[in-house]
């Protein structure tokens, strides 16, 4: 039996279980038991740090499921804090991301450029589909449904699954918005899905370039640069704990 050392944080309440395999790679666990509410440490991720030849870190993501994906704001977020210092390089599926450590305690990330921006149908609902290193299916003023939500994420169109944003503008700068995660569901909050979110409703005149989404436990700040996302919001640490494996 092995002992691991995790890390617990959260960034606007969407919380990781974290492990720091840096100097030891991490032994075959089981993630949907460590991210089990109930019976587990009950998180809504799980991410590992790794070595990486082409940044300061490499960051891998794992869903309440089990599954893996390949981008997570929030998560990116927590990872840079852990990192100490001001500025970060961090791998994340096939991106480099770009993070800043400020002095009041929130950490941005430069997401990028969407690798995808289409408009879709549904089944007469109507959505945009975006990349943002992970997909989105964005809806605009539909209330949120957990129902739907799984609808979407598991429809055929979408062989890997794919996250359901509930956005709606309540002013020039500020959305509220809902995200139905693909192996999680509803979470309090999600980084990928309000850059997601933000850019899409940007891209249609509905917002300006700087906005606030606003979702259960906080707010972020997206700004749209020459189709770059910058995010920035907060990444809290709640405990350091241990488990058997």
């Amino acid at each position: 039996m092995t002992t691991l050392k995790y890390i617990k944080m959260n960034g606007l309440g969407n919380d990781f279980v974290i492990f720091d395999a840096r100097d030891h790679p991490l032994p075959k666990i089981n993630f949907q038991e460590i991210a089990d509410r109930k019976n587990g440490v009950g998180c809504d991720q799980i991410l590992v740090m790794e070595n990486s030849s082409k940044a300061d870190c490499l960051m891998r993501i794992f869903n309440a499921d089990g599954s893996e994906v390949f981008a997570c704001g929030n998560g990116t977020r927590c990872v840079s804090k852990l990192l100490g210092g001001e500025a970060h390089t961090i791998e994340v599926g096939d991106r480099i991301l770009e993070t800043r450590n400020h002095a009041n305690g929130d950490v941005s990330v430069n997401m990028g450029k969407p690798l995808a921006f289409y408009a879709m149908e549904i089944d007469q609902i109507q959505g945009t589909v975006i990349h943002v290193g992970n997909p989105h299916f964005v809806l605009q003023s539909i209330p949120k449904d957990p129902l739907l939500g799984k609808f979407i994420e598991n429809h055929s169109k979408f062989p890997d699954r794919i996250n359901v944003n509930f956005g709606h503008v309540i002013t020039r700068d500020t959305i509220h918005l809902t995200t139905f995660e693909r192996g999680v569901g509803f979470t309090k909050a999600c980084g990928t899905g309000a850059c997601a979110t933000a850019f899409v409703f940007h891209h249609l005149g509905l917002v300006d370039g700087v906005v606030w989404v606003n979702m259960e436990e906080g707010r972020l700040r997206i700004e749209m640069n020459q189709d770059q996302i910058i995010m920035e919001g907060n990444a809290v640490f709640e405990y350091e704990g241990v488990i058997d494996v």
